[in-house]
């Protein structure tokens, strides 16, 4: 059976031109890719008769083998997009095990004079979803159905008990099948909202978005993903942007057998994202049989639904804030506050804009000198005067109040009540145990970053954090193992080496300590902190005129580089000059350096310990009194 190629059928509103291959509605062209295209024309040559699967694959894919499927396929992609031309009318029928009938009345008609091939425009109604990004949906399509017929969606009690033993979740990045790449920042932006939505649930663990993104575009299988993430199941999923409609399409797989357990997709208006997001998460949820709290499922069901306008400022404003650069988070602060000019009750938004600040103020080695921390600070404040529970919110203050505030025990509050409300933020566990450790409650501050750990294990900064928790307690052992593992998988991740270095120098093998503070400055720059730590170690190493050279350079830097005076006084403290130590962390205190925060547990000032005006130092800022300080050395 050949493909007909001479007549023109009307049918619901449209008019099927076989020989120019177009398809119209009300005289405006829809595009299908060609092989959808010749599957309507042999269906609309035929209309009123069955017409067997293997006639139909035979003329469409003559002398190709292709699998019943993509029939499937195409068929599925037919219906959507004439039965949304036409609401409540059926087209193409399905007889089981058989084949197809097109059963809408067709009229054949006269070709119109003068009548050239059309250019097929971008779609314009919704109905048309198949215009824009056609053959992307037929990958989404062709993904669902291949997982359905593996049995996805199943209500078998073995499936439901699988997906009942999923206790650890990994989103994978989501695939932009839009074919459009200045929408990434709706589909990253999507996959982290999906994160932050499930990392709620306590019984539930959620991996991290920045272990994850190291699988975007990965060529890696489903177990292997698992496997290095520790994962019981993973989340895969597609947008379509088409018009002002998006489709996100997710499936559930289990890491451990790469067996496909549940698939689903989730439809609508381009206004509605949020709220397409959310049914997503809840979805997810359901299927995974997490255990949620009456708290839970409200959040998870938000009553607030922001602005269109503004949760699309939001997507784009956490698509750069996650580029981690000083010009991508200068350019997120900017999406952000745009979020919340456009919805002033928008709470996200406003935690995002503290988020920003706070990733700002990592870049700014004395951000003491400028009011980014205190913009931050407003700035979550008004997103928990919006809504208290903003786990995030309540993470980037506890920053604040630790680092700028000096107020230990409103940080601890906070960093509590984020963890609360966000388990699985693996930032919140980190942070958090980065205080206890800054307080001297180190055997608190452990467990805290080996949940980080779990939460987040790609990450390279929080197994060098435990490593100096180890340090602390004189586990040095441990320290130089966390700081090998970490250089095994970045040679020069500069955290290792400065680890690796303090373990060095607190065995008293000065020479080594030097050497690794050098690989310190060459893998992280020039700046104050690798000048002074590199120059307190040429000074125990018994290289005063070394050190005294790094340090002419600090108290005389170029301009472009902050020295707080806290760096200045750990290389005094190295070279035995008390009193001149002793007064740049008096100015350090009264610049309210956020470098202060180390002064009570940072091994570099072990030698001021015993000076009352070191003790009153420390009395001031108001650390809480602890039995013990780091391990000597």
């Amino acid at each position: 059976m050949g493909l007909e190629t001479k007549h023109f059928y009307e049918f619901g509103g449209f008019r099927l031109e076989a020989s120019r291959r177009v398809l119209l509605h009300e005289n405006e062209p829809v595009a299908l890719p060609p092989k959808i295209l010749d599957t309507l024309v042999v269906l609309v040559s035929r209309h009123g008769e069955l017409v067997e699967k293997d006639d139909l694959m035979k003329a469409v894919w003559p002398d190709t083998f292709v699998e019943e499927a993509n029939l499937t396929v195409n068929v599925s992609i037919l219906r959507k997009t004439l039965e949304n031309g036409e609401p409540g009318r059926a087209f193409i029928e399905t007889v089981p095990k058989r084949g197809y009938r097109f059963i809408a009345p067709v009229r054949m008609a006269e070709e119109q004079p003068g009548q050239q091939k059309l250019d097929v425009p971008k779609a314009r109604h919704w109905y048309r979803w198949a215009a824009v990004g056609a053959a992307s949906l037929l990958l989404i399509a062709a993904a669902i159905l291949m997982v359905r017929t593996l049995g996805i969606g199943s209500p078998s009690a073995t499936k439901a008990a699988t997906a009942a033993s999923i206790h650890t979740l990994a989103v994978l990045p989501f695939e932009n099948f839009s074919g459009d790449a200045t929408q990434d920042y709706v589909v990253d932006g999507l996959t982290e909202a999906l994160v932050t939505d499930l990392a709620q649930i306590h019984s539930l663990s959620v991996i991290s978005r920045t272990s994850v993104m190291h699988y975007k575009g990965t060529q890696q299988t489903v177990p292997e993903i698992g496997k290095e993430l520790h994962a019981d199941g993973l989340i895969e999923g597609a947008v379509v942007l088409w018009g002002d409609r998006v489709r996100v399409t997710a499936q559930l797989i289990d890491a451990r057998t790469d067996k496909h357990l549940w698939a689903r997709a989730f439809e609508g208006s381009r206004a509605q994202i949020f709220d397409i997001q959310n049914q997503a998460a809840r979805a997810i949820a359901k299927e995974v049989q997490a255990q949620l709290s009456p708290e839970e499922k409200l959040r998870l069901s938000p009553s607030y639904m922001p602005a269109a306008d503004a949760y699309e400022s939001y997507l784009r404003g956490r698509y750069l804030l996650a580029q981690r650069t000083p010009a991508s988070a200068r350019e997120a602060a900017q999406q952000f506050e745009r979020a919340t000019k456009i919805d002033p009750r928008y709470a996200q938004a406003y935690a995002g804009l503290a988020d920003a600040y706070v990733v700002l103020l990592s870049f700014d080695a004395d951000p003491s000198s400028s009011n980014v921390a205190s913009k931050a600070k407003q700035a979550a404040e008004q997103a928990l005067r919006l809504d208290d529970s903003v786990g995030h919110a309540h993470t980037a203050l506890a920053h604040l109040k630790l680092m700028y505030d000096w107020d230990f025990a409103g940080a601890e509050q906070e960093y509590k009540r984020g963890i609360a409300l966000n388990p699985s933020d693996a930032t919140a566990h980190h942070w958090y145990g980065v205080m206890l450790m800054f307080t001297g409650r180190n055997q608190e501050a452990e467990p805290e970053l080996k949940d980080a750990i779990k939460l987040d294990p790609a990450s390279l900064v929080i197994p060098s954090a435990l490593g100096l928790d180890y340090l602390d307690t004189g586990r040095l052992d441990e320290a130089s193992e966390q700081a090998r593992q970490v250089l095994a998988l970045d040679p020069h991740y500069a955290n290792a080496h400065y680890l690796l270095g303090a373990v060095y120098e607190a065995r008293k093998q000065f020479a080594d300590a030097v050497a690794e503070y050098q690989k310190y400055l060459d893998s992280a720059g020039r700046n104050s902190d690798t000048l002074a730590r590199l120059a307190a170690a040429y000074a125990m190493d018994g290289k005063r005129a070394e050190a005294r050279k790094l340090l002419a350079e600090l108290e005389h830097p170029p301009k472009e580089m902050n020295v707080p005076p806290t760096d200045v006084a750990l290389v005094y403290a190295a070279l035995g000059e008390r009193d001149r130590a002793i007064a740049a962390l008096l100015r350090g205190f009264q610049k309210k350096c956020t470098g202060m925060t180390l002064l009570q547990t940072d091994p570099a000032f072990n030698s001021l310990r015993d000076d009352p005006r070191f003790q009153d130092i420390l009395r001031r800022i108001g650390f809480p009194s602890i039995a013990g300080n780091r391990a000597q050395g």
